[in-house]
Parts: structure tokens; sequence; C-alpha cells
């Protein structure tokens, strides 16, 4: 019975099963691969030498369903940026892209480009084998996540009483003691929990205990010397960190409450003729809102990227700028959270750079309001 298309094959694995795959052929290639599981994604990364030498790592993001919007592929060149690897999207099954999802940086790889590098790795055979071990397998079988057959011999013949267990292997317990053991830390646990309530109930009996508590909690209080943190005299980071105020909390803007003045006289552009053109308009003074897709500091300068909307839909990416101590009373901390909407007033500066490393317009935010 002939074999079906190694593209059929691969296109008909789950993610898990695809990355597997993937890892194979990394590793026949002579690199140090592995699958890694970031939230519901499935990445597979290798690092290794090129021919000539050169150190090299790739990063390999597997999806097999679902649509792959713009956002996302581009949050994870940024990532991969970031990290110096080579970004790879493999995609397989039910999964599709979005029109406008396609970037440069990514090497796109589907079902059919795959199998043409599991036949250059010479691993064809193992894909086949790595297929039908699976499928042999049935369902009433347990399997590991690379979906090979688990061995549950040594967990059936386990001994139930660890007093036979080997002197050579003093630290293996038996399924019995095991239980054993655990039942005493849960009896412990609940014990403390009883002494822990006791306590507490007594305290609220008494109120004379709970003053005594409060005064040797005065009297060790106003015997803690006050310490100053060192000043270091040099930053060993280009950046800075983010400060926060004496008493620890982090200041923040409330829905509907502005940030600096709002300017009277601003100008009603779309940012549809801002964006093909930013040159043009600067020191115009524009109003935008949009949800926030990133921030970040650098030394005395705050940046935000904002994807605008007009009209209920998505136009394009803002960078937003001001100096520090501009807003946040000081700005003794810079917090403005991801997916946030908010709505920023501001004069043109042309186009920047600093933060997605793609050329986006950008203005000099004088206020901003959380929506």
């Amino acid at each position: 019975m002939s074999k079906p298309p190694l593209s059929e094959v691969i296109s008909a694995r789950t993610e898990t099963e695809a990355a597997a795959i993937v890892e194979r052929v990394w590793e026949a290639r002579g690199y140090d691969a592995r699958v890694r599981f970031s939230g519901p994604d499935v990445h597979v990364e290798a690092a290794g030498e090129t021919p000539d030498g050169t150190a090299r790592e790739v990063r390999v993001w597997v999806t097999a369903g679902g649509r792959i919007a713009a956002h996302q592929t581009r949050a994870y060149a940024q990532q991969c940026d970031r990290a110096d690897v080579e970004p790879y999207l493999l995609v397989i099954g039910d999964a599709r892209l979005a029109g406008d999802a396609h970037r440069p940086e990514i090497v796109e790889l589907d079902a059919s480009s795959l199998a043409a590098r599991v036949r250059e790795a010479g691993v064809e055979s193992s894909v086949y084998d790595f297929v039908e071990r699976a499928a042999d397998a049935g369902d009433d079988v347990a399997r590991d996540w690379l979906g090979d057959p688990i061995d549950e011999t040594a967990e059936e013949t386990a001994t139930d009483d660890d007093s036979s267990a080997d002197g050579d292997d003093e630290d293996r317990l038996g399924r019995r003691a095991a239980i054993k053991r655990g039942s005493k830390y849960v009896v412990a646990s609940f014990l403390t929990y009883l002494a822990v309530e006791r306590l507490s109930e007594e305290l609220r009996r008494s109120p004379g205990l709970r003053s005594d508590i409060d005064r040797r909690i005065a009297w060790l209080g106003a015997r803690v010397p006050d310490l100053e943190a060192p000043i270091s005299e040099s930053t060993p980071e280009p950046t800075e960190a983010p400060e926060t105020p004496a008493n620890g909390s982090i200041p923040s803007v409330p829905n509907g409450s502005a940030q600096g003045t709002p300017p009277a006289d601003t100008t009603a552009l779309s940012f549809e003729s801002l964006r093909s053109d930013p040159a043009a308009f600067v020191g115009t003074t524009v109003r935008y809102s949009g949800e926030v897709a990133e921030t970040t500091e650098r030394r005395s300068k705050r940046f935000v990227v904002i994807r605008v909307e007009e009209g209920g839909a998505w136009r394009g990416d803002l960078v937003g700028r001001w100096p520090a101590g501009r807003f946040f009373d000081g700005s003794l901390g810079f917090r403005l959270l991801d997916g946030s909407t908010v709505t920023v007033w501001g004069d043109v500066l042309g186009t920047s750079s600093v933060i997605v490393g793609e050329t986006l317009p950008a203005i000099e935010v004088v206020a901003f309001e959380r929506v």
C-alpha cells in the first residue's frame, strides 16, 4: 500500500504534532531544538551554527487553526527582533493568514514547504513512523504530548509497600507510602489553619489583647531606623527604570479625566491623510482616539503606540511622545495599560521608529484622556 503524500500527512497534524516534526527537522540539521508553549501558542526554538560557523537562532510559530490577524504577526515579529532570533510561521490545517498579516521579516511555511524541508533533512521515514505509531496507539492508549505511547508498565508493577523497596533506591516511594506522606501534610496544614482561626477568634473577643499587641507594634516601629537607599553614580542600563512614589502607590488615570489641557485649535485631520504624508503636517495640532498597543520609556522621554480608530475601524498606528514630568504629578509612574482606550491631543512631529522598528506618524502629546 502506497503512503499518502507527505504534505497531506503534515497538513492533518495537530499543532503539537507538527511542532514535533519541525523539531526533528532542525535536530537533523545539527541544531539544539525544543518545543515551547507560550499561552495558547506553540513555538519551536532552535539554536546552532551555519556552515560558515556563524551562530544562528530561529523561532517557529506553529498554528493549525483559526485566523491570524496583522497585529498578531506584528507582535510576533517584534518579540523575535528583541530576542535576536529569526521568525518563522508554519500555517497548516484550517489556519489562515489575514490579507494584511504578511510581513517580509517572517518566513512563512505551509505543509508543502515543510514537506520539502523534511525531505532535505532526511527525516521523511521518521515522520511516517511517527504518524503510524500515533494511529496504531488508538484513542484508548495514553500518549505523551508528542503523540508517542506512554509505557505504563512501571506504574502498574510499582510496589504498594515501601518496605519492599531496594536498599539502593531509598528515595523511591510506593503508592501507599506516598499517600501516607501526603496525608501528613494535609493534616498538618489543617491543624495550622485551626490554630490561626482560634487565635483570630481570641483577638476579636479580647479588646485588651488587641490594644496590647498594638502597643508592642508601636514600640517596635519607633525603634526601627530609617534607611535610605544608596544612590549609584552610574547607570548600568541605557534606559531608566520607572520610578514609584514614596508610599508605594502607582499613579493612575481614571476614566474621563484629562491629563494636560486639550488645545482649542485642533485641526480635523483624518489619520489616513497624516499617515500618507506626515512631513506635510509638521506642527499641526491634531486629536485622535484609539487603543494603547505598547508603551516604553527612554531616559527623559515617554512613548506610546496607539492603534488609531476612526468610524469604528482601525486606521493605523500612531507614536505619541512627551517629556517626563508632563503628566502623572511629575511622572513618578508611567502606567498606561495595554488595551486601554485613550484620546490624545498633540502637535505633529513627523515620523518615528523608536518602538516598533517601523516608521510611523508621530506627535508630541500635550494632553490625553482615558476613555
